[in-house]
């Protein structure tokens, strides 16, 4: 079985990258001690139909299901988007941490995905 380094898997993408960088706000789905939700403003990197990746400021477990909320200010819109964290690493400007996009019935991937591409 042949063996991958994390390179490797940050890099398997089935889609097209968009040559961009967005602003994307995350709600996530963790609740803190005092039942507040985390809101991490991030920068997209490797942008494609299927994912990204984006720094945080602390370790994200892998499996996580998190909210996004990107804001398109050029069509005044938000778009509500779900995904899954794949894998998160320790890099020297916080964590990397690559997300797979989710079509859930609530999500507005489908018109967000023909807004950028």
């Amino acid at each position: 079985m042949k063996q991958h380094s994390q390179d490797d898997l940050s890099n398997r993408r089935a889609d097209e990258r968009l040559d961009k960088q967005k602003s994307l706000v995350f709600d996530l789905l963790i609740m803190g001690d005092e039942g507040e939700f985390s809101q991490i403003p991030c920068v997209t990197e490797d942008l494609s139909k299927g994912g990204f990746k984006t720094l945080v400021p602390k370790m994200l477990p892998k499996g996580l299901i998190v909210e996004l909320c990107f804001h398109d200010e050029e069509h005044c819109c938000d778009y509500l988007l779900y995904a899954e964290i794949r894998w998160c690493r320790e890099s020297d400007e916080g964590f990397e941490c690559g997300f797979q996009l989710i079509d859930a019935a609530e999500s507005d991937l489908p018109m967000w995905i023909e807004s950028l591409f």
